[in-house]
């Protein structure tokens, strides 16, 4: 996904969260982005977010909740 979206031109950032705490980090950059915030100097560029989990019925798991 990553390449793909860096190939047609968008900036890309792949970020990692361990825990329930750095999801809840993670969310709070995230909603702190705005449209013009882009290394191009681009003007209202959408904020696209992709978000890849793993888990079972009784959520996701994090570290030794594994």
């Amino acid at each position: 996904m990553e390449k793909a979206c860096a190939l047609i031109g968008h900036e890309v950032a792949s970020l990692t969260v361990k825990s329930k705490a750095e999801l809840n980090d993670l969310c709070l950059f995230i909603s702190d982005i705005d449209s013009d915030q882009d290394r191009h100097r681009r003007e209202r560029v959408p904020l696209c977010v992709h978000i890849a989990a793993h888990g079972n019925k009784a959520g996701l798991g994090f570290g030794k909740a594994l």
